[in-house]
């Protein structure tokens, strides 16, 4: 599942002296900002056209072009609340406005999942396209 320092909480919002470019406390409506940026941008752009075609033909050419469709635009948005920031006051807001706007979201495709069922969902998919052959 790609996590990454974008998706997670920690690491702007603590401060680790051993840590050359640790500054500590940044607001957390600019990491909240930043996670609706980053998930508008991938919802965006997930909906054009694959000119290359790679997600389609990764999937197999014996689906019919409604499930094509359906997994070309498909992405996930894993985001990491680390235990010695997600606990605090100020950050459990942020992540209850992000989730809120999320839900918002909701009819429009989005939805929740558990990293266990992403990884699931994700192993078969790589199992069933390797029978296949």
């Amino acid at each position: 599942i790609p996590c990454n320092w974008y998706g997670e909480d920690e690491t702007p919002l603590s401060y680790l002296p051993h840590v050359h470019n640790s500054h500590g406390y940044v607001d957390v409506r600019v990491i909240e900002q930043m996670w609706k940026d980053r998930f508008l941008w991938l919802w965006e752009h997930a909906h054009e056209d694959d000119a290359d075609g790679l997600v389609v033909e990764e999937r197999g050419a014996s689906e019919d072009e409604e499930e094509k469709e359906e997994h070309a635009t498909e992405f996930i948005f894993p985001i990491v609340l680390h235990p010695d920031t997600s606990g605090m006051a100020h950050v459990i807001g942020m992540v209850e406005r992000f989730l809120l706007w999320l839900q918002g979201m909701e009819g429009q495709g989005v939805g929740f999942c558990r990293y266990e069922d992403i990884a699931r969902e994700a192993k078969e998919a790589v199992e069933k396209v390797k029978k296949r052959g």
